[in-house]
């Protein structure tokens, strides 16, 4: 291309110089030359040369939504000589990705929630899980999960899981199917981080309920009185009536219960319980010195399912008798002079009568005789 002066423009066929050249003529050349420089010059930042501002890229729509689309790529186009025929021009790709805002409540995807439980469930154990929706993420997704009131408080809790922000209810108490047999627990689910310029589009919580089924499990019997104590004297005869024990089943099928004694508890069989009653009586002689305290262990047993068996103990004394002579503990000897006087005593008196051993208890009155 000539020099700026090399390039002329006409009018009537005469020739202009380029400061009457009118502007606006996109056929003369002088004119394109001018909309260059001019392009040159607004592209230039104050201080700078031969470098270009940076253009502002704007919105077009309103209210773009980032859970419909989250991303745009757009193809930016840059022209010299302000698009004029010649130009040069070159393009690059700027990807427009949109944050979130926390413009969605959380809403439960069901407003009932059945489950079943077993009533043997051990505590601390994980009876359910809910999750309430939340179309936003990271910390706009977060939130927290209560339980309403209800006279399930104090058996049931919730928290929540923060990796699946699902609402954990956890058994805080043992269930007992005979005495409550389902729960309806109501469950309030609520943003974490409620941003307040979007209130508008509240509230950001929500209810459910969760209705828990106990199922009932078949529980061995239960005696009224886990420790049971008793009292027999030794001169008891063979047969004698002890006391009774009494087992219930907790089941709702109030199975008919058998009992017996572990035979390990009482291996010389020295009592005997009636496998109906309950009564516990003696079966051979007692010696309280022998054994003064007979610890039992006594099964109750389902009759329609003997593999349920319920344990209890009966704590039996053996009251004394005086049924034992004293003993010395050795043979005495003593010398006695003969011309000892009545009633006096000799050298060596027999006077330790305490340390006769006593096998009986009862402390008799002892006497003594030459």
């Amino acid at each position: 291309m000539g020099s700026l002066t090399s390039l002329k423009c006409y009018s009537r066929g005469r020739a202009l110089p380029p400061n009457l050249v009118p502007q606006g003529d996109p056929g003369c050349p002088w004119e394109a030359r001018r909309a260059a420089r001019d392009a040159a010059t607004l592209c230039r930042p104050p201080g700078a040369d031969r470098r270009c501002r940076g253009r502002i890229i704007r919105t077009a729509l309103p209210n773009m939504d980032r859970e419909t689309r989250d991303q745009y790529v757009l193809v930016i186009q840059a022209k010299d000589m302000v698009g004029q025929m010649g130009g040069l021009s070159g393009t690059t790709s700027v990807t427009v990705t949109l944050t979130d805002v926390n413009d969605n409540p959380p809403r439960f995807t069901h407003k009932n929630y059945q489950n079943t439980v077993l009533e043997s469930l051990p505590v601390h154990s994980v009876v359910a899980r809910v999750k309430a929706a939340d179309a936003d993420v990271g910390p706009n997704a977060e939130m927290d999960y209560r339980l309403m009131d209800g006279d399930y408080l104090g058996l049931f809790n919730i928290s929540t899981d923060e990796e699946t922000q699902e609402g954990v209810i956890v058994l805080l108490k043992p269930l007992d199917f005979e005495t409550k047999s389902s729960f309806s627990l109501r469950i309030e689910a609520t943003n974490r981080n409620i941003d307040s310029n979007f209130l508008s589009v509240g509230p950001f919580s929500d209810l459910a309920v969760v209705k828990l089924t106990v199922e009932d499990v078949n529980e061995p019997p239960v005696f009224s009185t886990p420790l049971l104590k008793m009292v027999v004297s030794e001169d008891a005869r063979m047969g004698t009536s002890i006391g009774r024990v009494s087992a219930h089943d907790p089941d709702s099928t109030n199975s008919g219960i058998r009992y017996s004694i572990d035979r390990n508890t009482d291996l010389e069989r020295f009592f005997n319980v009636d496998a109906l009653s309950g009564v516990i009586s003696t079966a051979k002689p007692l010696d309280r010195e022998a054994n003064s305290v007979h610890n039992l262990t006594l099964l109750a047993i389902e009759s329609q399912d003997p593999t349920q068996i319920g344990k209890g103990i009966a704590l039996i004394t053996v009251l004394d008798i005086n049924d034992n002579a004293p003993v010395f503990a050795i043979d005495y000897e003593t010398l006695l002079c003969e011309n000892a006087m009545p009633g006096q005593a000799s050298l060596f008196s027999l006077v330790w009568l305490s340390s006769a051993i006593m096998a009986s208890q009862v402390q008799p009155k002892l006497t003594t005789s030459l």
